[in-house]
C-alpha cells in the first residue's frame, strides 16, 4: 500500500508540474516567440500591386501616396491607371 501511494503521489506532481509549465509559458511576459513588429522592423504595408508586404520606411510611393515594394511595380500600377 505504500508504494502505491508513492507512484499516484509522483504522478500528480508531474501532472501539476507540466500543467504549471504549460501555463507558465502562456503568460504574455514569458512568451519566448513574441516580437513586437512595430520596434522590430517598423511598420509593414502592403504592395498595392502584388501584396508583398515590405517596411514602411523602405516602399515606394505612387502618385497618390499608395505603396509598392519596388519602382517596376510603382511604374507598372501608374501605368494601368
Amino acid at each position: 500500500m505504500g508504494i502505491s501511494r508513492l507512484l499516484l503521489l509522483l504522478a500528480l506532481a508531474a501532472v501539476g508540474y507540466l500543467a504549471w509549465m504549460r501555463m507558465r509559458d502562456r503568460l504574455p511576459s514569458r512568451r519566448r516567440d513574441r516580437v513586437n513588429h512595430e520596434t522590430a522592423g517598423g511598420r509593414m504595408v502592403r504592395c498595392t500591386r502584388c501584396g508583398l508586404f515590405v517596411p514602411e520606411d523602405e516602399a515606394v510611393r505612387g502618385t497618390r501616396g499608395e505603396p509598392y515594394c519596388s519602382a517596376e511595380h510603382r511604374d507598372a500600377g501608374d501605368s494601368e491607371r
